[in-house]
């Protein structure tokens, strides 16, 4: 995560809501946490803000509480975000961790997300200044069929893929032992289990016997052995 904020800003104000967000490009269909965390020495006991962000790229689909609990929130409509308690209260680490997808079509580039409309108040309802900054995502082209990984764990082959424009029961995945001299000496099949992140797969599959120089896997079409992806070694 790369955490967005500005040490000239601190000066200026109490304190500083950040936004720490991916480094890494998306693509769509993506889920991604955003946390949101309080850096300075501001107590308040009342925070109010809105959440923005490029609506043709994203969409804010959850949160989830960090150490200030109790949020009144419409993340799904206007954004808004609130908190209040009885007292002041100096918060450490993240105080609320925003939950965004990258949309189906949306297009490669940067996509922004930032807060706005911050109001905070100490319990005194003394004004407490809070700065924000926008942040940047990076959005790229559509992903293809690919592997994400491929590990050995115990005697089976752990894989975990990425499908796009092809249906999970249309791919088969076939993990082959082979020697020093690039002979194959056997192959293992399985199919994709299905994970919480959308196009994203796993599958578990039993490593071929025999004296194995390393590991290939292979997706491919279930009907025509066609592939579907390039393959990757596991050594």
């Amino acid at each position: 995560l790369m955490e967005v904020g500005d040490a000239d800003a601190r000066l200026l104000g109490e304190g500083v809501l950040n936004l720490a967000v991916p480094n890494t490009a998306l693509h769509a269909g993506e889920t991604f946490d955003v946390p949101v965390s309080v850096s300075g020495t501001a107590a308040f006991s009342y925070l109010n803000f809105r959440v923005e962000y490029d609506k043709s790229r994203l969409k804010l689909v959850g949160y989830q509480e960090g150490a200030l609990t109790g949020w009144t929130a419409d993340p799904t409509g206007s954004g808004g975000f609130g908190w209040d308690d009885v007292q002041d209260a100096t918060p450490q680490g993240t105080i609320l961790t925003l939950r965004f997808q990258v949309l189906e079509d949306a297009q490669a580039g940067t996509a922004s997300v930032r807060l706005s409309q911050i109001e905070c108040f100490n319990f005194d309802e003394a004004w407490v200044n809070l700065l924000s900054e926008t942040a940047d995502v990076t959005i790229s082209e559509a992903a293809g069929n690919e592997f994400l990984g491929f590990t050995r764990s115990g005697s089976n082959a752990a894989l975990r893929v990425r499908l796009a424009g092809v249906e999970r029961n249309q791919v088969q995945v076939l993990v082959a032992a082979v020697d020093a001299s690039g002979r194959c000496l056997g192959v293992r099949s399985g199919s994709l289990s299905a994970t919480a992140e959308a196009g994203i797969y796993t599958a578990s599959i039993p490593l071929p016997e025999g004296q194995a120089a390393y590991y290939r896997a292979f997706l491919v079409n279930r009907t025509n052995s066609a592939p579907l992806a390039a393959s990757v070694d596991l050594r």
